[in-house]
């Protein structure tokens, strides 16, 4: 790896890690919203979901998506169409305001699914763990 090149990546890695991601995100938001109890719990979905990432690239997950590029294409295709259909039917579902309340959470294992599920919904965390880890 030239000189170069390292510096770009660390560069590109430094503001990837600067920049507060939806698990940080997630994390203050309940925090400041709910108890300790069911901040720790959404704490501890987000370090398994972590090492679940660390580990599916441990054990080769990012070399079988690279072998299989075309189906994970087809993949991300249909999961963008998806997210488009979910956003057009939100603008045109014609929510007031008012008809929107916030549901408290009360339990412990909501909290740590919820942060389970928010950190393996960012796929940030797997390119920069895969990118350290292959040889």
């Amino acid at each position: 790896m030239s000189l170069t090149v390292l510096i770009a990546y660390a560069g590109a890695l430094f503001i990837a890690a600067a920049i507060p991601g939806p698990g940080i995100t997630a994390i203050v938001a309940r925090a400041l919203g709910s108890n300790f109890r069911e901040t720790f719990f959404m704490g501890l979905g987000l370090v398994l979901g972590d090492m679940t990432y660390l580990t599916a690239v441990v054990l080769g997950l990012a070399f079988v998506a690279q072998t299989f590029t075309e189906i994970f294409l087809v993949i991300k295709i249909a999961g963008a169409l998806y997210l488009g259909y979910i956003a057009w039917k939100l603008w045109t579902a014609g929510l007031l305001p008012q008809d929107i309340a916030a549901k408290k959470s009360s339990s412990a294992g909501m909290s740590f699914l919820s942060g389970l599920l928010v950190t393996l919904g960012n796929p940030k965390t797997m390119l920069s763990t895969w990118r350290w880890c292959r040889p």
